[in-house]
């Protein structure tokens, strides 16, 4: 808990410095940035979810097993040997993707708030946990812009890199397509409320529970067991209240405006199938990557000068709050 409060305040603290109006500075700041990402993801032994994977993975490569993962995540690992080689290959990426996430993100917000959302909406924590599809996320934010100007050549080459990363990411294909939906901001409240009150009735569960009945037991041993399919345990809900009552919120703040329309349907349509795919293992790891841009959202909001302070207040105090609970119980864990 203590260092990612640490390490928080200094990246805050470096940070602060974009706010001289330079871009010679705006660039030391982002080099600093990765830097200190780069030391931080370098001692990290045994810490995250998916650690153990990835170090058998770097093993396997430099063993010569063929494997069916991603090419470019292949050879990224294959550059590196020795037994120190994976702390530096997992280190590396990593970096190499918090670095993309800071260089696309400062484009739409403040480096000071990109960093602080970074870390309180968790993301630092998927970028542990999930290494290669933070990569993807990392790609398929910084073609975002790409998005707005409505260049596919751009965005699909961007989308082909990123699924040499996390084949998951091939269904980001399809958000061109969401590029000329215009939805009221009525709409996006009315479905998280109905999509939460289902959630917490336990709607989705029962439904999970039918699937799982009707599934013969060879499905299990393709994908390894229940839990890979589904979480088993159902969630009490407090992620899914997090991540909803701001997300609402932001609604109704920005319900006149239309300059963030197109940021704001990814964001509904990553948390209303978090919502809905919470206990679904592989398709809640597909919401990620639209969810997951609501931290941009967030800092992309807070920094602009029209917003209100109460607004600014709020956003930052929910997600830090939240964060240090999350810290605190599975601090060790992450």
């Amino acid at each position: 808990m203590i260092i990612y409060n640490a390490l928080l305040i200094l990246l805050l603290f470096i940070s602060f410095f974009e706010l001289i109006q330079s871009n010679l500075t705006k660039y030391i700041v982002i080099v600093y940035l990765i830097v200190v990402f780069f030391i931080f993801f370098g001692f990290r032994w045994y810490v995250g979810n998916d650690y153990e994977g990835y170090l058998g993975l770097y093993n396997s490569i430099h063993n010569g097993v063929q494997l069916r993962n991603e090419p470019l995540f292949q050879f990224f690992f294959s550059c590196f040997s020795g037994e120190s080689g994976s702390i530096y290959a997992i280190a590396s990426l990593t970096t190499l993707s918090f670095s993309i996430y800071i260089v696309a993100c400062s484009k739409y917000a403040s480096l000071m708030w990109v960093v602080y959302f970074y870390f309180v909406c968790t993301l630092v924590l998927f970028f542990n946990d999930q290494i290669r599809q933070a990569t993807a996320l990392a790609i398929f934010i910084f073609s975002y812009r790409y998005l707005e100007n409505r260049n596919i050549l751009k965005y699909s080459l961007c989308m082909i890199v990123a699924f040499m990363f996390h084949y998951y990411s091939i269904f980001l294909f399809v958000s061109y397509f969401f590029i000329n939906i215009k939805v009221k901001t009525s709409f996006y409240i009315y479905s998280i409320f109905f999509l939460s009150r289902l959630y917490l009735f336990g709607v989705f569960k029962t439904v999970q529970d039918s699937i799982l009945s009707m599934l013969p037991v060879f499905v299990y041993s393709i994908y390894e067991g229940k839990d890979y399919l589904f979480e088993v345990n159902h969630s009490s809900g407090l992620t899914i209240i997090v991540w909803a009552v701001p997300f609402v919120f932001l609604c109704v703040q920005e319900r006149n405006s239309r300059d963030l329309d197109h940021l704001i349907l990814l964001c509904f349509i990553g948390l209303s199938s978090k919502i809905v795919f919470f206990d679904f293992h592989l398709l809640s790891r597909l919401s990620n990557y639209y969810l997951y841009l609501c931290p941009l959202l967030y800092a992309t909001v807070v920094s602009r000068r029209s917003t209100g302070y109460r607004y600014k207040l709020f956003y930052i105090l929910w997600f830090f709050i939240y964060f240090q609970y999350l810290i605190y119980i599975e601090g060790g864990y992450h």
